[in-house]
């Protein structure tokens, strides 16, 4: 067969491969509109030019108001000056790649690098939790938590947890997975002991009270993880339990650790707008409204 019939015959065969076999061309997956988002104050600001469709398919919350009659809609510009830069642009890192490089830590830092990599984590924790990111909060929290037993610069103190107070709402998850870990050190002790010893730190009464007094939300939601009935062992016990996914026979983020670039193995955990599917059968079965997103591939 001559080298031209040859490259004819090849041709066609291309022309004929279907095109759901082909991968999405960019503009598909992306779209071709963009719109401006500043973080931050006047201290320090930052403005990120992301694909509107790409964003409101991975969060509700943009959908809500790029998609809709809002001012952000009509001008194509939303402006979050209470929103930290370094975190959202991990959040962009998430919304783009689905990995969390940008948190990451060399096992070499300094006890400052350490805390300062902690508050980035809660922060991105709770810009999830704003923006309605179930599986972004998930993986944060599991970073969250190995973390904090990894490196002694990243314990999980009172100052971190009341920043975790400050950084996320009331119904967070990781509000209560940090009161379970000051509960568990308040009861680790008798009440005679005035120093409570955890393994997160050492933390003293005196400033436990002091704390509480600052935001009462800690002392409830102390008492409730303290008087709490222990839950018997299962796949939703240990940290899986302030997971937002819907519960399985084994959480998709055991034995995770920090391979943060990975996606979690049960993307059918999370719905195509990026909240958890329990909570938009939640949602449907309350309003009778099936989630836009619904049966979009995570």
């Amino acid at each position: 067969m001559s080298q031209k019939a040859s490259s004819k015959r090849n041709n066609k065969q291309a022309s004929q491969v279907k095109p759901s076999s082909l991968p999405p061309l960019f503009s598909e997956t992306f779209g071709t509109e963009t719109v401006q988002i500043t973080v931050g104050d006047d201290g320090f600001k930052r403005t990120f030019t992301v694909h509107k469709n790409l964003l409101a398919s991975k969060s509700r919350f943009f959908s809500a108001i790029f998609d809709s009659n809002f001012l952000e809609a009509v001008t194509s510009n939303a402006s979050f000056p209470d929103d930290d830069p370094s975190a959202f642009e991990a959040l962009m890192e998430w919304i783009y790649y689905d990995s969390l490089k940008t948190i990451g830590l060399n096992s070499n830092h300094t006890q400052e690098e350490g805390r300062e990599n902690m508050r980035k984590i809660i922060a991105t924790l709770g810009l999830a939790d704003k923006y309605c990111i179930d599986e972004l909060a998930d993986r944060c929290l599991t970073i969250l938590y190995h973390r904090s037993r990894e490196y002694v610069s990243c314990k999980l103190d009172l100052d971190m947890i009341a920043f975790i107070y400050e950084e996320t709402g009331p119904i967070s998850m990781a509000r209560k997975y940090a009161a379970s870990e000051l509960a568990a050190a308040v009861t680790a002790t008798s009440v005679l002991d005035l120093r409570v010893r955890s393994k997160s730190a050492i933390i003293t009464a005196l400033r436990i009270s002091e704390i509480c007094k600052q935001n009462r939300d800690i002392l409830d939601d102390l008492f409730k993880a303290i008087t709490a009935r222990p839950q018997s062992p299962g796949p939703t016990t240990g940290t899986c339990q302030f997971h937002l996914h819907p519960k399985v026979a084994v959480c998709p983020y055991r034995g995770m650790d920090e391979e943060v670039a990975v996606r979690p193995k049960e993307d059918s955990l999370y719905c195509g707008c990026g909240r958890s599917r329990s909570r938009c059968n939640d949602r449907q079965a309350r309003t009778g409204k099936r989630c836009p997103a619904f049966g979009r591939p995570r």
